[in-house]
Order: C-alpha cells, then structure tokens, then sequence
C-alpha cells in the first residue's frame, strides 16, 4: 500500500535543505573550469579558445556516461525507499567498476585520436596546439571523473549529500592551488592547467572510492566485479546515455557554430558557456534534489506525494530562475573582466551574458522537469525528448553558421533548444497517468 503521503511543502523543504549542499557538488567541475579559462584567459585569447574546445570534447565524452550518477541516484534512492540497502550498494559497486572499465577506455581513445577530433572540429589553426596539449593530458583523468560519478551517484541515493559537497570542495580548493602553481609558479601553461585539474581528479575519485567501500561493507556486500551488475548499469541506462549524448551534441555544435565565426567569438562564447554552465548547475542543484525525493517516494510507493508536488517544484524552479536571472544580468558588465582583457571580446561577453539572464527561468524549468522524470525512472522517454530537442536546435545552429554569422543569434538558438526541452517535458508531466509508466527496469 505504500506510506502515506507527506505535504508538497513539506517535501520542498526537505528538498531545499538537500540542495544546499548539492550546490557544491555540482558546481565544483564548472568551477574547474572558470578557474582554469581564468587562469588560462590570461596566457592569451588563443589560449582560453584552445580551453574551451578541448573542455567541450571532454564534456562531451564525461557526460554522456552522467548515468553513472543520475541513473545510480535513482536505483539507489529507489532501493533505499523500498527498503532494500543491500541491493542498492550492489547498484553502487557495480557502478563504480563501470566507471573503471568506461574510463580507461574512453582515455586511451582520446589520447589517441584527441588531434584528429580537433581538426574535424575545425580548430583555428593559432588554437589548436594549445587545444592538443590540454585535450591529450586531461585524458588521463577521464577514469577519475567516472569513479566520482559513480561516487555521486551513490551518495545521494542514499540521502547524504554532505559527503559529497566536502570532497568537491576540497578538491575545488586543490585545483585552484595546483593551476595556479603549475600555470604561473613552474611556467607550464595551458599543459600546467590540464595537470593540475588531472590531479585534483585523482583525489576526489580516490574519496568517494573510499565513502562507497564504507557503505558496501556494512552490508557485507562483495566489492568484486559482477559482470551481471556491471552489464545492468547500462542496459537500465542507454536511454539517458542517449539523452545525455543529445545534450552534448547540442553543446559541441555550438562550438563547432563558435569556432566559425572567429577567435575573438570563440573564446567570448567558451567564457559565457563557463559561466552558462555554473548558473544552470546552481539551478540543476534544486532539480537533482528533487529527483532523490522523487525516487524514494515512488520506491516507498508514495505515489500521491509525488503527483501533489509537482506543481509546487515547477512553480519553486520558474521563480529559482527569475532570480539567478536577474544576479547574472546584474554582473554581466563585471564578469568578463575576469576572463580577458580585451575590451572588443570583454563586450561581446557581457551581450552574450544579458542573453543567458533572459533565458534562465526557461532554463530552470527545463532542469527541475528533467529532475523529476529521472527521479520517477522515465528514462525512455527522457531520451526521446533529448533527441526531439536537438533536432529543433539544429536547424538554429546551422542557419547560424552560414547565414547570420554572430555569436549572439547562437545563444538565440541555445534559447530554441531550452525551449523544445521544456515543451517536450512538460507535455510527458501532463498527462494524467505518467507515473504509471517508467521504465520498470530502473526500478
């Protein structure tokens, strides 16, 4: 029969209180990245458009295994509802070798072919060996942003997000230290840049492999390989692997749409997609929260709950984005002075930022819509609705490159693509029965 059902307030501000700390967790690896573009930023223009080539590279390929945390998330909070901790760690375990045996190959391929992807991107050709050297060592930490992955996805499931707001932390902190050191103080550069952040990865992944082992061995569950386990995480995951993989198409085009329209847009458009991405991970962070709320709630069987608060999230997320909106119109005219110097790309900038103000409630909705059906396990249809998305960004994208040629009609169609999100989402919420139809593999 299930427990019965709590008020959506009182659901909110447990999500609320959940949030807090998720903010740091998640906005940890976009603020690797401003620290690296401003560090980087000032080695010069080529530079901080070398950064942010490579970085959508190694997003692209980081991300689209983001199963390895959203998906665990889910399954993990699930089982916790249910009351079964012991097959949640199993999920944790399994995941955690995934990333191992994931990582280690998507590292030896970028470092083999990270050259060739960068020219079929295009890269100018006074960026690209700044874009090699940083794409072939930050390879190298590609397994470590999995295991912390994995790690995250883990954490969360089982209600702490603490954990993981101390470790990120810790390693943010250790970042901004190593780049600083290795940048200016031993004079390697952008290859410094690369090295510090690969190090720093190293030490949140041995962290959170630490914290899983912990859980796993009080419930005397195998720290072993299970082929079977292993095999289920992404047999339950491709659709959100799909999904993610849509977004990150979505961002690389962007890049390669950036990249045509000149150096000095390039790196204006690498500065606000970093700042783009730490706002929209501030806004992810109340989503993220909700999405454990709604997992425990559907694996307890607290269906109602679930039905009653959603309306209350989806007003929570437009009001969340009217206010980040309105702080980051505020700063536009300060922020890229932190990037560059320049006064002709420090302008371009500040356009492109007053354009992601006018766009974050969109963009808020679009993330806590998301949080929700991952939270329920409606993964299937999270994959169309990515891939329904991008085709409507596409279209924008292209006509930006060969017709209109300015980066601020590339943010116009990064509006479209937000847009398609919400619509495609909202359109699932609002029919009568969707909880009656996640995939019931996730469970």
């Amino acid at each position: 029969m299930g427990e019965p059902s709590r008020p959506p307030t009182s659901l909110v501000r447990e999500t609320l209180a959940f949030a807090v700390p998720t903010l740091a967790t998640l906005i940890a690896e976009p603020v690797f990245l401003a620290a690296d573009s401003v560090i980087v930023g000032h080695l010069g223009i080529a530079q901080l458009g070398a950064l942010a080539t490579a970085s959508a590279i190694l997003t692209l390929v980081t991300s689209s295994f983001i199963v390895l945390a959203y998906g665990t998330t889910s399954r993990v909070a699930r089982l916790i509802g249910a009351g079964n901790a012991a097959g949640a760690f199993e999920v944790g375990v399994a995941s955690t070798w995934a990333a191992v045996i994931l990582g280690a190959i998507l590292s030896a391929v970028l470092a083999l072919f990270g050259r060739e992807a960068l020219v079929l991107l295009k890269t100018p050709s006074e960026v690209l060996p700044f874009a090699v050297v940083y794409l072939k060592i930050s390879a190298i930490g590609v397994p470590f942003v999995l295991l912390s992955l994995a790690g995250i996805g883990v954490l969360r499931g089982v209600g702490n997000s603490r954990g993981p707001m101390q470790i990120q932390v810790a390693g943010y902190l250790l970042n901004i230290v190593l780049n600083l050191w290795l940048v200016w103080g031993v004079g390697l550069g952008i290859a410094g840049s690369a090295l510090g952040t690969v190090l720093s990865q190293a030490a949140l992944a041995a962290a959170y492999f630490v914290m899983v082992r912990k859980l796993a061995r009080s419930r005397q569950v195998s720290l072993k390989p299970h082929l079977g386990g292993i095999a289920n995480i992404f047999a339950t995951g491709v659709s959100l692997i799909v999904r993610t993989v849509s977004f990150r198409i979505a961002i690389l085009l962007a890049t390669w749409v950036a990249e045509s329209l000149g150096t000095v847009s390039l790196a204006a458009f690498g500065a606000a997609m970093t700042v783009w991405t730490v706002v929209v991970f501030v806004l992810d962070s109340v989503a993220i929260a909700a999405q454990v709320s709604f997992a425990k709630s559907v694996g307890a069987g607290r269906l109602q709950e679930a039905r009653d608060a959603t309306v209350t999230f989806m007003r929570l997320a437009v009001v969340f984005g009217l206010v980040t909106g309105a702080v980051l119109a505020a700063f536009a005219w300060v922020i890229p002075g932190a990037f560059v110097t320049d006064p002709t790309t420090r302008r371009l900038i500040t356009n492109l930022l007053l354009i992601e103000a006018i766009l974050q409630p969109l963009a808020s909705l679009a993330f806590m819509l998301d949080g929700i059906l991952i939270g329920v396990g409606d993964f299937t249809y999270l994959g169309f609705a990515a891939v329904a998305s991008l085709g409507a960004f596409v279209p924008g994208a292209l006509e930006v490159r060969y017709v209109f040629h300015n980066a601020q009609s590339l943010w116009i169609a990064i509006g479209i693509f937000m847009l398609a999100r919400v619509a495609t989402l909202a359109s699932r919420i609002g029919q009568r029965d969707w909880l009656a139809w996640p995939n019931k593999g996730t469970k």
